[in-house]
């Protein structure tokens, strides 16, 4: 099971849009544990995902988002290939 994650907050450096970011780690989590949800993502869709940034104010760290989608897709992708 894939937990939720924790990112960091910054505010000073270039940062993804946190309700962006946590409407789309909602639906990855539930498609990755196999919950029911409107909208399943794929791998792919994943993989493609931008999100608005944001400056000066508060936005989650870039690299920590990215590390835990591409784990996500990974994830994804494992279980459709079993």
């Amino acid at each position: 099971m894939l937990q939720k994650p924790s990112f960091s907050r910054v505010r000073l450096r270039e940062g993804y849009a946190r309700d962006e970011v946590d409407a789309f780690v909602d639906r990855v989590l539930a498609t990755v544990n196999g919950l029911s949800v409107d909208r399943p993502v794929t791998a792919q869709e994943i993989l493609n995902t931008r999100f608005r940034t944001v400056r000066l104010s508060e936005g989650y760290d870039t690299t920590e988002v990215d590390l835990f989608l591409d784990t996500a897709a990974a994830r994804l992708d494992g279980m459709i290939g079993q």
